[in-house]
């Protein structure tokens, strides 16, 4: 069992660590801060204003969020596995904060957050955090890898979820089918003619092949 003087040791490095996590995170939210108008203000010349709804200006930005802020460099990886990334990947608080900066961002320029153009900014594989999720590594799923990737998943899927019902976007609609699975319910087709009720598919299929098995007319005497 351990010592006092071991739990009190313990507990002052996890205040130690939340604390450099603080000061990390406002140091990383003013950079990110400065690129992102850096890209939009002398890299494209345009306007704030203009930055709304243009996604691919908006995935340009993280690109250049990484090139300056979060890309490794190269001589200082340690093995070839190391991603290309400075950020300390056990570091999951940090990422988490990283994440809250990301979709502030998002909500500004109308765009909506996938963990894809999170990971362009962070330099982490997509992958990566897809492994997080599904808890194959980092500890499994009740990991705190595992509940914060899920985290930014939820958040992704509602607003993709908010923009397929408010605006009924074909775009969203598309985005929740392919990456969360969700799937259109069959709609019966019903056809109405100025005379009869109305009648589905099947229903006239039905029709016209049991008019197809009568027998043909005798011809007549003449």
């Amino acid at each position: 069992m351990a010592n006092g003087k071991h739990d009190i040791k313990t507990v002052n490095n996890h205040s130690v660590n939340i604390q450099n996590n603080l000061n990390n995170i406002e140091i990383y939210k003013n950079k990110i801060e400065y690129y992102a108008d850096d890209y939009i203000t002398n890299v494209l010349g345009i306007s704030h204003e203009e930055m709304i709804g243009n996604p691919s200006a908006f995935a340009g930005m993280m690109k250049h969020i990484y090139m300056h802020l979060f890309k490794a460099n190269p001589a200082e990886r340690k093995t070839i596995w190391v991603t290309g990334t400075n950020l300390d990947l056990d570091n999951i608080e940090l990422l988490d904060q990283l994440w809250d900066v990301y979709t502030g961002l998002c909500y500004r320029y109308q765009k909506k957050p996938t963990i894809l153009n999170f990971a362009i900014m962070v330099g982490v594989a997509n992958d990566t955090i897809t492994t997080w999720i599904n808890g194959t590594i980092r500890g499994g799923t009740s990991s705190a890898h595992s509940r914060a990737a899920k985290r930014w998943k939820m958040e992704s899927e509602s607003a993709l979820f908010d923009g397929a019902t408010e605006k009924n976007s074909i775009g969203c609609i598309f985005a929740l089918k392919a990456c969360h699975g969700y799937a259109e319910a069959a709609q019966e087709i019903r056809v109405t003619t100025g005379t009869t009720a109305q009648e589905s598919r099947e229903e006239i299929a039905q029709k016209y092949a049991d008019s197809l098995e009568l027998p043909e007319p005798e011809a007549p005497e003449l």
